[in-house]
């Protein structure tokens, strides 16, 4: 529809409005969902075209944009060189939103391409946070957050990295919960998965063998996190999640100040909105939020269903191996099928969590993609029903099972298993340690 618009603008020569078109049409080839089927090359064609209408016809919001998501795609040191210029003339027009958008942007390419200029990546950063504290939104700040954990990763302490990442987590997940409409919801958490598995794949990869176990819990209550809302996506969807009592006022209450956050959010998305309307948003988006986050805790007081399903009190790793009788073992996976999220990139390497009643241990995985590549061959020829699949089922095992199945203990009777992505679909029963 935007390829659309962009011709019939061009044939009416309005490159003003055509520049902004293109512009939305290189951020949309951009998002993760499109570039399976977009190549890097192509999104960069297409920021470059809008990055030309913009600068021929004066329009200086879109050439920001493109200047953006050109940069997006280039390597280093042109990416860079890209999103100062996007910085420089943010800053030039005096727009909030564009100088955070761009801070971001800049701090995120210096952090993953230019670890030497970590200590600008780290203010930069700093200076978007305070702009999404101050002008933003509850996703600008939860964006803001997530590009700052990018940026502890790699130039900050691991402890440091870990707190930037749980205060993102904790941001993206009042996104969610500020949504009124279940659609909504389900599709603003799986924009901000791929955070889950970032961090917790940086609490197994920084720590050494002295934290390990500690480590393990962590990072298990990190993807709990994620499952119990994915869990609870589910339940929305399937419209089983509005338990408890209906006729309290409070719910009411609270579904009416959910639908005014909306509409002031919607409202702080207008390009129109000056700086004096974008204040007064502000101001009354945080006090609908504080009124809304008090009903919820009101309705949780008077509804122990309410509480359990909204406000859950997840296990801590402890918990788990206390409940485990001495012959059975826990085995959490950790795969991340995502690659790429809005704010995070880089390989994420497969985890496995073993758990005993008195102990926790973790193993890495081989690449995911070689894992997906195994499940979907195998799954193929399991379909077949003519015993084709025993090599694939035994390399499976070998891949997801074996180191952690040699170092059970004697009295290890029985696996609860908590697979992950791509491992929900197998027959785990049909894996075998070898294919004869």
């Amino acid at each position: 529809c935007y390829l659309r618009e962009a011709e019939i603008l061009e044939r009416a020569g309005d490159r003003a409005w055509e520049a902004s078109v293109r512009a939305n049409i290189a951020l949309l080839a951009s998002q993760p969902g499109a570039r399976r089927s977009i190549g890097r090359d192509e999104i960069r064609e297409l920021a470059q075209r809008a990055l030309d209408v913009a600068v021929d016809s004066g329009n200086r919001g879109a050439e920001i944009s493109a200047r953006r998501y050109l940069g997006q795609t280039l390597p280093v040191p042109e990416n860079v060189a890209e999103l100062e210029r996007a910085l420089a003339l943010a800053r030039e027009l005096g727009s909030a939103p564009a100088i955070r958008d761009a801070l971001n942007d800049l701090a995120f390419a210096l952090a993953a391409g230019r670890p030497e200029d970590g200590r600008r990546a780290v203010e930069l950063s700093g200076e978007a946070i305070e702009l999404a504290r101050a002008g933003g939104g509850p996703v600008e700040l939860a964006r803001a957050l997530a590009v700052r954990f990018t940026v502890d990763r790699v130039v900050a302490g691991r402890e440091e990295a870990i707190r930037s990442g749980l205060a993102a987590l904790d941001a993206a997940e009042r996104v969610r919960e500020l949504q009124p409409d279940h659609a909504v919801r389900v599709a603003t958490f799986a924009r901000w998965a791929p955070l889950y598995y970032r961090l917790a794949h940086h609490v197994l990869e920084s720590g050494d063998s002295a934290s390990r176990e500690a480590d393990a819990g962590l990072a298990f209550e990190i993807i709990e996190r994620m499952r119990a809302r994915v869990l609870l996506d589910t339940l929305d969807a399937a419209g089983a999640s509005e338990i408890g009592d209906p006729d309290l006022p409070a719910r009411a209450s609270r579904l009416r100040k959910l639908e005014e956050i909306s509409a002031v959010q919607r409202r702080l998305l207008d390009p129109g909105l000056d700086e004096d309307g974008r204040r007064a948003a502000l101001t009354e988006l945080e006090s609908l939020e504080l009124e809304e986050r008090a009903l919820r805790d009101e309705i949780a007081r008077a509804d122990p269903a309410f509480a359990r399903v909204r406000t859950p009190a997840l296990p801590r790793l402890a918990e788990i191996r206390e409940a485990l009788h001495p012959n059975e073992a826990l085995l959490s996976f950790l795969i991340d099928d995502s690659g790429t999220g809005p704010v995070t990139r880089g390989v994420v390497r497969p985890w496995l969590l073993l758990v005993t009643s008195d102990s926790a241990r973790v193993y890495r995985l081989p690449k995911r993609a070689e894992i997906r590549l195994a499940a979907h061959m195998f799954l193929g020829l399991l379909e077949r029903r003519d015993g084709s699949e025993a090599r694939g089922a035994a390399d499976l095992y070998l891949m997801l099972f074996e180191e952690a199945l040699e170092d059970l203990p004697q009295e290890i009777e029985r696996l609860v298993v908590i697979p992950d992505r791509v491992l929900h679909r197998l027959p785990l029963g049909a894996l075998r340690p070898e294919a004869g």
